[in-house]
């Protein structure tokens, strides 16, 4: 046999006998990160997620859906046209059913500062408690394509009702639920949203 034959079989069976490289151990995949993750839409049904900001006075609030028997959750911005509109309506709701068991938040989501929050408040002479949304509010309430956005929350915490806009239908229907809900009686079919829809500012 040929020196070059015995030295490849050699060199092939030093290869066969040689222990396997340790081999890596499989990676674990990180859970994704909940509060970044944007949640689908929220529907009626659904449980409400948690909601805490702190007010434009900087006190920490958290919302406890329990403490009410509904609970409306507003979504609004300073630049915000229909919210405008709309928070005049919401506080005359919050200063005749408040005491049947109505709480109502508005969660300011827009980038303004804390002095146009104070005024645009005084302004309106909005009494009901408002808080500044946090960096994960807008996704763990599955995003606000329009604004304001309008949650009925019940006391199981649930969400009972979800309006997006506030055309004058949209409100007056948001009034009639409301007044059903405390007066133990069920909702009506809610209208299809109008038109007049206003996307969210970019």
């Amino acid at each position: 046999m040929r020196r070059s034959s015995i030295v490849m079989i050699l060199a092939l069976a030093c290869l066969a006998l040689a222990p396997a490289p340790p081999q890596e151990a499989p990676r674990k995949r990180k859970p994704f990160d909940a509060p970044t993750m944007r949640r689908l839409a929220l529907a009626p049904g659904d449980p409400a997620p948690s909601l805490s900001g702190a007010t434009p006075d900087g006190e920490r609030k958290t919302v406890h859906w329990g403490e009410h028997a509904l609970t409306v959750v507003n979504f609004w911005a300073t630049w915000c046209l229909p919210c405008k509109a709309e928070m005049p309506i919401l506080q005359d709701l919050y200063a005749r059913r408040g005491k049947d068991g109505l709480a109502i938040w508005g969660v300011e989501v827009g980038r303004g500062s804390v002095e146009d929050t104070r005024r645009f408040l005084s302004d309106l002479k909005i009494g009901y408690p408002v808080m500044r949304a946090t960096q994960d509010t807008g996704a763990d309430w599955g995003g606000f394509a329009i604004l304001p956005t309008t949650f009925l929350v019940g006391r199981e915490g649930k969400i009972l009702r979800k309006y997006a806009g506030a055309t004058p239908r949209q409100s007056e229907g948001l009034i009639a639920d409301v007044t059903a809900v405390l007066d133990g009686r069920p909702m009506g079919v809610q209208p299809f949203p109008d038109a007049e829809l206003t996307p969210k500012k970019p």
